[in-house]
């Protein structure tokens, strides 16, 4: 334990100082906020990109960063659409941005120099986080890094099965009834749709995430298999017929998840994380671009094949083809270009309007929103945040939903971005480090729901983050009741 101790302070010396610079441009960034001085946005991008290859680094070498890297670029991504501000003509004013149709603020340069700068500050945020977590931990005990010495059971044939089908039933009862090839996708809903439970979708892929990982813990090879063969059915059942035929993709970062799952968390083992080689970042490199191209060609034919014959979707798709659509510059476009309207619209409000900061009121209103909308209809009770109401509404420009940094900067500004991106990073590292070498069921869900839950929460909202842990931590209780029923199954270790 000395010995890992000591190789743990040493990386920790080899890193102070560029935590200092980080620490230095956190100071930095609040000091021109504050005086309102621009910054280009060269210098924001530079940042942001230097966190992100620190980050991946980080993951090379010790494998404790991969969760906040994964979500670290799904929280970048809608500030792609900044890289070209570094040498774009503000003179000009094209009638469509970023793949949407364009507005005054795209075309402002302080606005911009401002949007970038709050990017760059959530990206600090995260780093520091996260080395915050590494440095106050790992340096006291190895503790965090020691497999579980806890014996594990996973569920019998019966149960899981009796686990598996309600999973693939709510699945069933919150996708939307019809495929995109018999209406269009904005014209179907769900059988839950009157429910006001916009979080059931969730609820299902965690169970089916719980049912998923028991099987590859399974130790019996007979029963491995089973469980196996009936988890690639459902699977595909869920990803494809449910979701893709009809249009949605809630399922994609789900399987982003999983593929997760598969690469890197059941290759765990040992006293401490071990560094993610190459064959492996490579791997999900790919995953993630074939999840990506699935999820842009989704959106592309969803409206267009509605009411077709198999050959009129097929001519469809040939002249699709044929099109300018599936250029693969036109991939640095999709939903995360709407989100990129949000902090947008934020930065362009506190430079060109009267601001005045909510000090925390948003979060407030997150808290009395926590009940599920269904329950609140019961009581009679309106909640702040909800379908119809909450910062979105309150975007200049935006399309739903908000960015992660709207409301941290709406409330405290940009030295807000920075603690509250550093708050979460924190958080998800000491999860990922205290459930490494935990090869329990309940741990790896745990990972892979945050994972999931990520786009969600990073481009829509906190309150995505708080529901998937609830629902974890209730789903959690009913796995280990469940793996008691059956008391004779043998112990999985």
């Amino acid at each position: 334990m000395a010995e890992s101790n000591g190789v743990l302070t040493q990386k920790i010396k080899d890193t102070n100082l560029f935590f200092a610079l980080i620490i230095g441009l956190c100071v930095a960034v609040s000091i021109v906020f504050h005086l309102r001085i621009s910054v280009p946005v060269l210098f924001s991008v530079l940042i942001s990109v230097a966190i992100l290859v620190r980050l991946s680094w980080c993951v090379q070498q010790d494998g404790s960063a991969i969760v906040v890297t994964i979500l670290s670029l799904v929280y970048a991504l809608p500030f792609i659409h900044i890289i070209p501000y570094i040498w774009f003509d503000y003179s000009d004013s094209p009638a469509f941005f970023w793949g949407l149709q364009s507005n005054p603020y795209m075309f402002d340069k302080l606005i911009i120099e401002l949007t970038a700068l709050i990017g760059a500050a959530g990206l600090i945020g995260i780093y520091v986080g996260r080395e915050m977590y590494i440095r106050k931990k790992l340096l006291t005990t190895t503790a965090s890094y020691e497999p579980s010495s806890k014996v594990k059971r996973t569920l019998s044939m019966g149960v899981w099965l009796m686990w598996m089908v309600p999973s693939v039933l709510l699945s069933w009862a919150t996708a939307p009834r019809e495929t995109m090839f018999t209406t269009v996708y904005t014209g179907s809903e769900s059988v839950l749709s009157s429910a006001n439970f916009s979080s059931s979708w969730m609820v299902s892929y965690v169970l089916l995430t719980f049912g998923i990982v028991d099987a590859h813990r399974e130790r019996s090879k007979v029963l491995r298999f089973q469980k196996g063969i009936i988890s690639v059915g459902v699977l595909l059942y869920v990803v494809v017929w449910l979701q893709l035929f009809r249009g949605d993709r809630e399922s994609l970062p789900w399987v982003i998840g999983l593929l997760f799952y598969a690469l890197v968390v059941r290759r765990e083992h040992g006293p401490k994380p071990a560094g993610v080689n190459i064959r492996v970042i490579l791997g999900a490199t790919i995953g993630l671009a074939a999840v990506g191209a699935v999820a842009y060609v989704v959106g592309v034919v969803r409206s267009l094949f509605a009411g077709l014959t198999v050959d009129e979707a097929y001519e469809v798709w040939l002249a699709l083809g044929e099109s300018d659509v599936f250029r693969l510059t036109n991939f640095i476009s999709g939903t995360w270009s709407a989100v990129l309207l949000t902090p947008l619209s934020v930065a362009g409000d506190y430079i060109r309007e009267p601001f005045t900061f909510k000090y925390g009121n948003d979060y407030v209103n997150l808290l009395f929103s926590l009940p599920p909308g269904f329950v609140a209809d019961w009581f009679g009770y309106v909640r702040p945040l909800s379908g119809s109401s909450g910062p979105a509404f309150d975007m200049r420009f935006g399309i739903g939903g908000t960015h992660a940094t709207v409301v941290p900067f709406r409330n405290f500004g940009i030295l807000g971005v920075i603690s509250v991106q550093a708050l979460w990073s924190y958080l998800i590292t000491g999860t990922q480090v205290r459930s490494h070498g935990n090869r329990s069921v309940i741990s790896a869900t745990l990972i892979i729901s945050l994972i999931m839950a990520g786009p969600h929460w990073l481009w829509y909202g906190e309150k995505s983050l708080i529901n998937v842990f609830v629902i974890w931590f209730i789903s959690s209780y009913l796995y280990s009741f469940a793996g008691r029923i059956n008391p004779t199954r043998p112990r999985d270790s």
